[in-house]
């Protein structure tokens, strides 16, 4: 469904929130100075991280000796480097041979922290959870946590570039992840639900919310890619939706201004009462066994 989105700009804050974010004038869930955006489980991982490679399974072996010619790397630097790469140019040009270059040394030389794309990514993943801490936001009140909770998540997420599309779908064992799934389920199972409605309610919470936010970050168009205002181009939308046919499309024609105006807050609200109000249903329906 068309909406309004906030268009890439420059390079976001990244990294946890006593450092770089209040540097560039961001709070540690990612909210800009100025208030305007910056701009999950999937299948389980099978094995722990070793220790000392991010996103390595317990087999994961340290290869590629840097040759004394290259910058010096560690598993911070290495880090920090993906996910400046990915905010600046997106999701696509994080590559092991793209991290490399952008570190200024030979993609070899990564393999001592990780073992391949796929361990870079869920890497990154989890460090990308490093700056929001969803525990701050936890209070009895499970509807206001959870609220709290999405629109913190929304935010950070909405401050780095293509962030959601990278966590959709990837469930990883890094301390950053499970600490905030961690919070999610403590509110659920608080609030009166069985374990299994509460690991599912959990699932449909975050595959929702990220999926909002990748179609936030993601191109209205090929028109807005190429330069046009977002704005510009929904009015233009707009108009082509109610010259359909109407005999054919009664509804768009109807819905023509509903369906392209600017109130992606409003979307997401929405959607989120219905989801809060779908929690509550099995809080009262629960099975007190």
């Amino acid at each position: 469904m068309p909406t309004d989105r906030t268009p890439p700009h420059g390079t976001p804050a990244h990294g946890r929130p006593a450092d770089a974010a209040a540097a560039h004038g961001t709070s540690s869930d990612g909210a800009r100075s100025d208030g305007t955006p910056a701009h999950g489980p999937g299948t389980p991982a099978d094995a722990t991280p070793a220790e000392g490679v991010p996103g390595g399974g317990a087999g994961a072996r340290r290869r590629g000796r840097p040759r004394k010619d290259e910058p010096a790397l560690t598993e911070r630097v290495v880090l920090d480097a993906g996910v400046r790469l990915m905010v600046r140019d997106g999701l696509d040009a994080v590559t092991m041979r793209g991290l490399a270059a952008e570190l200024g040394v030979r993609a070899a030389s990564l393999y001592r922290y990780v073992r391949n794309k796929d361990e870079l990514l869920d890497a990154l993943a989890d460090e990308l959870f490093a700056g929001i801490d969803l525990t701050r936001y936890a209070q009895d009140d499970w509807r206001a946590a959870l609220t709290a909770m999405a629109a913190a998540l929304r935010r950070h997420l909405l401050a780095r570039r293509d962030s959601a599309r990278l966590i959709a779908g990837r469930f990883t064992t890094g301390p950053n992840a499970l600490r905030n799934i961690e919070a999610l389920l403590a509110v659920l199972r608080g609030a009166g639900l069985s374990d299994h409605d509460a690991a599912f309610a959990t699932y449909t919470y975050v595959t929702w919310l990220f999926g909002f936010v990748a179609a936030e970050q993601n191109r209205l168009s090929a028109e807005v890619a190429a330069g046009m205002a977002p704005r510009e181009y929904l009015d233009r939308l707009a108009g082509r939706l109610r010259a359909m046919p109407p005999d054919r499309y009664p509804h768009v024609v109807a819905l023509a201004g509903e369906l392209t105006a600017p109130d992606l807050a409003a979307r997401f609200d929405f959607a989120l009462a219905r989801l809060l109000a779908g929690i509550d249903v099995l809080r009262t329906t629960a099975d007190p066994r």
